[in-house]
């Protein structure tokens, strides 16, 4: 990241201490996508991937100085915001606003970078042939360790599953509504201000949105905190009889496994609305230019 960055010294280093499990889902995905390269061997369709993982890059990395998306981030790395919360932040920012760009690149072989020429049905069979590796790819990631202590032992928590499943649904469905905007943006002409303007605009106000609707049930975008309780408890436990302590060290177990449930749920219910206000936004993103990418498309 070379680029000045567009965040405060503030913001930069919370975006810096915010992004690592992203960037370990991230690694764990490119290193998926190369091992689809070494079964391409030498093709176009293996020239073309390696083109949509550069660009990828590229354009992650450059988030900081990316003034159209300081607004985004912001919401995301905000103190105390659960782990899960903020990679499916990062993960549907880098599919609905980095994919469509990096796909309208790689289907324009008059790009000024390397782009090789493609069958556009080649690419699409590609690209599609990738989505089976996305369900269990963040759950395999936290529980793998490689993110930290807390989402690996979080992993194994009662509803971290379903949250997890819930960001692959969406984080799949954002991959089908890129495709079909780096199309787009490619038959409009390639990547424009008014297709940056208009995925910034739908990815910000999404992101508002789902802040917002958070506060379920009274309970803030951060996870509890169960420190005070231990304390008490584990006195109160030496002063019982082995019968009642053992009692007590069973309902505390009930209640931690009931909390960690709730906290995820409402993590599911973040990442499920986040989604979806995506998905609806984007789809009508490109509207108002729908006569003039036909157009442009008609007499290319």
């Amino acid at each position: 990241m070379n680029q000045p960055s567009n965040l405060t010294d503030e913001e930069l280093l919370r975006f810096r201490r915010a992004v690592p499990p992203f960037h370990l889902i991230y690694e764990h995905v490119t290193a998926f996508m190369f091992d689809r390269l070494r079964a391409l061997g030498v093709s176009v369709e293996a020239r073309w991937l390696v083109f949509l993982i550069d660009n990828f890059r590229d354009l992650y990395e450059g988030w900081p100085s990316n003034p159209d998306l300081r607004d985004y981030l912001k919401i995301f790395i905000r103190p105390r915001r659960p782990w899960l919360v903020r990679v499916s932040g990062f993960v549907y920012l880098h599919i609905s606003h980095d994919l469509p760009i990096v796909i309208a690149r790689s289907l324009d072989p008059s790009a000024n970078d390397y782009p090789p020429v493609i069958d556009l049905n080649q690419a699409r069979s590609l690209y599609l042939s990738l989505n089976p590796y996305f369900p269990d790819v963040f759950l395999r990631a936290a529980r793998s360790g490689d993110l930290g202590f807390i989402p690996r032992v979080s992993g194994y928590f009662p509803g971290a599953k379903q949250a997890a499943s819930v960001l692959a649904q969406w984080a799949l469905a954002l991959r089908m509504v890129a495709w079909v905007h780096g199309e787009m943006i490619r038959s409009g002409g390639g990547p424009s201000q008014f297709h940056r303007d208009r995925l910034r605009e739908v990815v910000t106000e999404a992101a508002r949105k789902a802040a917002k609707k958070f506060w379920i049930l009274g309970l803030p975008i951060e996870p509890p905190t169960l420190t005070p309780l231990i304390f008490p408890i584990a006195l109160v436990q030496m002063s019982l009889q082995p019968e009642a302590a053992a009692l007590l060290l069973a309902l505390g177990f009930v209640l931690l496994v009931c909390i960690s449930y709730l906290w995820f749920y409402l993590q599911s219910r973040f990442i499920a609305f986040l989604g979806r206000e995506l998905v609806l936004g984007l789809s009508t993103a490109f509207a108002g230019r729908r006569e003039s990418s036909e157009g442009r498309s008609e007499n290319a």
